[in-house]
């Protein structure tokens, strides 16, 4: 999760607390961390906007599971 940040926040200019890799490591435990880091670069080349933890369960854990499908269902 640590590598994750790293990249994040230098594509987004800041730099990583261990707070937020803590942090981000709860929220994203059962994401795998190839997969996140993808995620990641994903979202950096469509998105101008910051990356969150929900950025990184949506193209992940989210769009397996078929949250993604229920909640276009409810739109």
């Amino acid at each position: 999760m640590a590598l994750l940040l790293v990249f994040a926040h230098s594509v987004q200019g800041r730099e990583a607390t261990d707070l937020e890799v803590e942090a981000w490591s709860g929220l994203l435990a059962d994401v795998d961390a190839a997969e996140a880091m993808e995620a990641a670069r994903a979202h950096f080349r469509t998105e101008s906007r910051p990356l969150w933890p929900a950025d990184i369960r949506r193209a992940t854990v989210d769009k397996l599971s078929g949250v993604d499908a229920w909640m276009a269902d409810r739109s």
